[in-house]
């Protein structure tokens, strides 16, 4: 009996994540909304490396690099540009394999679940590669570089207004 529990708990675990993911799809394809594409505008297409870089350039053109700054800026950009290549191609060959296992007649959940487990479990390796990019960035810069670069992220922490999960109240706020 603690079986067929465990087996149902899953398997709705399951369906519930292809629900959603499902719902995410459609709403991309579904009626105008945000952005006139539904709820979400989607990756950009087959040119969103070429987005993330485009950004990724103008973001570094305002910190005037020197000449061999620029050069270790380009080999990263290298780096990034051949991570997010490879990163494009395996999202797609998962779609398709998970696409492939839902339209079969009795698709295996269980198959379902370890590859959305396997995918959920390469994101921390993912975004560790971009954080080491970061970090490789940030000491080719000089201190006045850095102190823009650290400026320009208290003012992105500062819009998500972070002290709104705090627990203080606004008369422990005033005091401290």
């Amino acid at each position: 009996m603690k079986s067929k529990k465990k087996y149902v708990i899953i398997g709705s675990a399951v369906l519930l994540v292809i629900f959603i993911m499902g719902s995410g799809f459609l709403a991309m394809e579904g009626p105008p909304g945000f952005c006139g594409k539904g709820f979400h505008p989607g990756f950009h297409g087959r040119d969103f490396p070429k987005h993330i870089l485009e950004r990724l350039d103008s973001k570094v053109e305002e910190l005037n690099l020197s000449e061999s700054q620029q050069v270790k800026y380009e080999e990263i950009r290298d780096k990034i540009a051949a991570d997010m290549s490879n990163m494009m191609e395996n999202r797609k060959n998962f779609f398709t394999e998970l696409k492939e296992e839902m339209n079969q007649e009795n698709p295996d959940i269980e198959k379902i679940a370890a590859l959305l487990k396997e995918k959920f479990e390469w994101m921390p390796v993912k975004i560790g590669a971009h954080l080491d990019h970061f970090i490789e960035f940030y000491n080719i810069l000089d201190e006045e570089q850095k102190g823009r670069m650290i400026e320009r992220f208290r003012e992105k922490m500062n819009r998500f207004s972070l002290n709104r999960f705090s627990n203080d109240t606004d008369d422990e706020k005033e005091e401290k």
